[in-house]
């Protein structure tokens, strides 16, 4: 007979999301989770921020594997254009690290903002230094 407590999964899940929220919001992407997420039809996502919808998932244990299904991904998508939000699909193997998954155009889509800023922030010092 096994008597090891049973994992708490809802622990888990708000260990990571306290932590993506965290790291947004230490970036300047103000963010935080999102309670009821799952349970609640307004509650779209684990972690909201101004830019981003996000989708968590973390392993019990560390892992060296998981399974990643496509229609999590097009839901994702789906409610992050409810909210015109970027959705960042993040997964961790169960030791505390996050991998970030997004869909190919956001990503280019979000290059495209930094090179632009970066060039404007060029321009803005290159007027200064005049």
């Amino acid at each position: 007979m096994n008597n090891r407590p049973r994992m708490n999964y809802r622990n888990i899940d708000k260990v990571q999301n306290n932590r993506i929220a965290a790291n947004l919001s230490n970036v300047g992407d103000l963010a935080h989770r999102r309670r009821g997420s799952g349970s609640k039809w307004y509650a779209k996502g684990d972690t909201i921020s101004s830019m981003f919808l996000v989708e968590a998932k973390d392993k019990a244990t560390p892992s060296k594997q998981r399974t990643i299904h496509k229609n999590t991904f097009d839901k994702l998508k789906l409610e992050a254009i409810e909210e015109n939000k970027i959705p960042l699909y993040i997964v961790g193997f169960g030791d505390g690290r996050d991998f970030i998954i997004m869909d190919d155009l956001d990503f280019y889509g979000l290059v495209d903002r930094l090179i632009t800023a970066e060039t404007e922030l060029a321009e803005l010092k290159s007027k200064e230094e005049k």
